[in-house]
């Protein structure tokens, strides 16, 4: 739990993720708003502010005794925001922050937004922005800020999602890869081969092995864990990762639900088989914050996550082992964009300069050198995850982002031309409860089946 209440307070400011004016579409006005996800803090500008003594004590009162891993970060995120301050009183501007929640909450209140041409001057989010990007509804980046982006910034930070005919339609600070975390008392315990603890496993095949062994312990305290296979987002990414790993994806190449394949089979039967190994344990598929609160609680074995979780293991009473996600075939890997939410700006937005200005100044080197230096996500600024400095105090976090370039890994489909975006990934839930129910006497062929035809009742107009 305390690494969990960490991450939410430390994430609204390492992650200014996207800046809005507090009425646009009209004339300019004089307050920007920070929108963050649900999951964070939001504070103002002020508040955040305050002097270091003064949040390291309200870090104690929320989280006990903070690591001084943790108390670096949160100098980290109160110098970004003495810079972002910074700026906006430059610009005689002031900034606060508002949620919009996330996932399908934020994907209701922008597409009132973008109806009403009134909201935020820049706005967020994940596999929504691509949807709006196609429908007109966001401003291609100014030509100077395009060409800064280009020759400095790491092409996941756009590339993958928000780049189309050459213009560039939306950036993010610190996108992410899936990667593997696995506690080494429990494998130990479980007389994992000692390879398999210190490095990872190479191949499906020796994971499961792995979680095999911790199952035949028979511990209800210690089980395989793997991925996390809720009926939510969050299980779609991670499940989506596996999917790639063999091939698969949950769209065509036109870009449409494509789902019941022979790959993406193979990666559900993985899942299912995995899920199984966990007795169903409920606790592993109602929520992540569950799934990952039973990671840091030592129950569990194995997590997929984001490279946050590095910075958000540390410091636990286990030794915890980090590689990438293993592929099916040994020596490949399994991978999926993770926490990439992009920041755009509105086509009606009436302070389309000041906004630009303010993705821009984020973009800068102090900020990505704070977000480098806080060790919670990785920058996307080539000169600070380039350098020499960065590779020696963060080797594991460079290997992750040397590892997206690598790898091209790919963010889950926007289905732009969808009729129903939630349904169509509504049905994919649907499939993953299904497909980790106990007893379920349907092939995952048929499921599969039936989550296409779910997938295509949602996206067809």
């Amino acid at each position: 739990m305390k690494k969990i209440i960490l991450s939410v307070l430390l994430a609204a400011a390492l992650l200014f993720t996207s800046v809005a004016c507090a009425r646009g579409g009209g004339a300019s006005g004089d307050t920007l708003t920070v929108i963050w996800d649900s999951a964070a803090f939001l504070y103002n500008f002020d508040e955040i502010g305050a002097a270091i003594d003064t949040a390291e004590a309200q870090l104690e009162q929320n989280i006990g005794s903070p690591t001084e891993e943790e108390k670096n970060l949160t100098r980290k995120q109160i110098e970004n925001t003495r810079l972002m301050q910074e700026w906006a009183e430059e610009q005689g501007k002031t900034i606060k922050c508002v949620d919009w929640g996330w996932a399908d909450t934020l994907t209701q209140k922008l597409s009132a937004a973008f109806f009403a041409k009134e909201g935020p001057d820049i706005v967020c989010g994940e596999s929504q922005m691509p949807y709006f990007m196609d429908q007109g509804a966001l401003e291609p980046f100014p030509d100077d800020l395009a060409a800064y982006i280009k020759q400095n910034i790491s092409p996941l930070a756009y590339e993958t999602m928000m780049d189309k005919d050459g213009k560039i339609y939306g950036v993010c600070l610190s996108p992410s890869n899936t990667i593997l975390a696995w506690n080494k008392d429990i494998l130990r315990s479980a007389k994992v081969d000692s390879g398999v603890i210190e490095s990872g496993p190479s191949s499906w095949a020796e994971w499961e092995s792995a979680m095999q062994k911790v199952a035949d312990m028979n511990d209800p305290l210690h089980l395989p864990g793997g991925v996390y296979y809720g009926a939510n987002n969050g299980g779609y990414l991670r499940v989506g990762a596996l999917m790639n790993g063999v091939g698969g994806s949950y769209a065509d190449e036109a870009g449409e639900p494509k789902i019941d394949t022979s790959a993406n089979e193979e990666a559900f039967e993985f899942v299912r088989r995995t899920a199984e190994l966990n007795s169903f344990n409920t606790s592993l598929k109602g929520t992540d914050s569950g799934y990952f609160s039973a990671f840091t609680g030592g129950n569990i074995a194995y997590i997929m996550d984001g490279v946050w979780a590095v910075q958000q293991n540390s410091g636990l009473s286990f030794e915890v082992g980090f590689s990438r996600v293993p592929g099916k075939e040994e020596g490949t890997t399994s991978n999926q964009l993770l926490g990439a939410a992009y920041m755009c700006v509105p086509t009606y937005s009436a302070n389309k300069q000041l906004a630009f200005a303010c993705l821009e100044r984020m973009l800068q080197a102090d900020i990505q050198q704070n977000i480098a230096d806080g060790a919670l996500r990785t920058p996307v600024l080539k000169s600070v995850y380039e350098s020499d400095g960065y590779k020696e105090e963060h080797p594991l976090l460079y290997s992750f982002v040397a590892g997206i370039e690598e790898e091209d890994v790919p963010g889950l489909p926007p289905f732009v031309k969808a009729l129903d975006l939630s349904g169509v990934w509504t049905a994919v839930g649907s499939c993953l409860s299904e497909l980790t129910k106990s007893g379920n006497s349907q092939t995952v062929a048929q499921l599969l089946e039936k989550a296409q035809e779910g997938m295509m009742a949602a996206y067809e107009i």
